[in-house]
């Protein structure tokens, strides 16, 4: 039995994470279910959105809607579009790039909604999601992250020029051979879209956020003793701000995206000091046919 009290990073991860993976994998559910089916179809729609929603699941089996047929559209559902793609990565300390260990990695970039097509905003209305499996030679779980919109608006500007500014979310997870970094962060951001050039589409994000918990790696921290834990940590924790860039331009051929991303921990335990951690991404992609592509990142 735990007798433990609730550490602070439970408190912050089940209250802001729980809400944010909460409302992001309901809405996931809502894009399968449709109650205008029966049959074998309506229970395999029933089970998957279960997958992604357990406890929506067991709601619909109580109250008898997960066998309720209507031709009303009940759940709201936003337009969505995925891409998977499979690649080698290299992994380098330094800028020794050709001496990195190289490993396949499968990758998937979800987004969910649209910006700059709505007026006002609702907790994730719009959001990203991005995972990176590594299938050998690095840790199985590359990336996890989400980034959504909690409230916003957005006003058009002569017809070709969109703002877009609120309060957004963010989970980060990052981890390689190299460093390991985890934070969840919330702060106001704004967005900027130009459809001034025919064939071309331009826009730019900033956001600055608060992180009250966040997580990196240090060959230091085992040598400093938690007291609550009566141990030590492999790694830093505390809290901090975390910065994010991007620009794209989107052209008939493909598109180029730029995404700049920085995070500061303060280390409430662990070795003290502050952990500081930047990442450039250039993303190129070529479309090569329908809806296949290749790129580099």
């Amino acid at each position: 039995m735990e007798v433990e009290p609730p550490a602070i990073n439970d408190f912050v991860m089940t209250s802001l994470g729980g809400a944010l993976y909460g409302e992001a994998f309901y809405r996931l559910s809502s894009l399968i279910i449709s109650e205008g089916v029966g049959g074998a179809a309506r229970f395999w729609k029933e089970l998957a959105a279960g997958i992604y929603n357990p406890g929506r699941l067991f709601n619909r089996l109580i109250y008898g809607r997960a066998s309720r047929l209507t031709d009303m559209y009940l759940y709201e559902k936003e337009p969505n579009i995925g891409e998977l793609g499979f690649g080698i990565n290299n992994v380098a300390e330094g800028t020794h790039f050709r001496k990195g260990d190289k490993n396949p990695m499968i990758t998937l970039n979800y987004r969910y909604g649209q910006p700059f097509l709505k007026r006002t905003y609702k907790p994730l209305d719009y959001f990203n999601l991005y995972v990176a499996i590594n299938l050998k030679n690095q840790p199985t779980l590359g990336q996890f992250r989400i980034h959504g919109i909690v409230n916003g608006m957005q006003k058009t500007f002569s017809g070709k020029h969109q703002l877009l500014w609120g309060l957004f979310q963010y989970i980060d997870y990052l981890h390689n051979n190299v460093y390991e970094i985890a934070g969840v962060s919330f702060g106001p951001g704004i967005a900027y879209r130009s459809l001034a050039f025919k064939g071309h589409h331009l826009a730019g994000l900033v956001n600055l956020a608060f992180m009250p918990m966040a997580a990196a790696n240090s060959d230091y921290a085992p040598n400093y003793k938690v007291e609550a834990l009566d141990s030590a940590r492999t790694y830093n924790m505390g809290l901090g701000g975390s910065a994010k860039v991007r620009l794209y331009w989107v052209f008939s051929g493909g598109q180029l995206t730029i995404n700049y991303s920085f995070w500061w921990v303060h280390t409430l335990q662990g070795a003290p000091g502050d952990e500081k951690t930047g990442i450039l991404e250039p993303v190129l992609q070529i479309f090569i046919k329908r809806r296949w592509f290749i790129g580099l990142q």
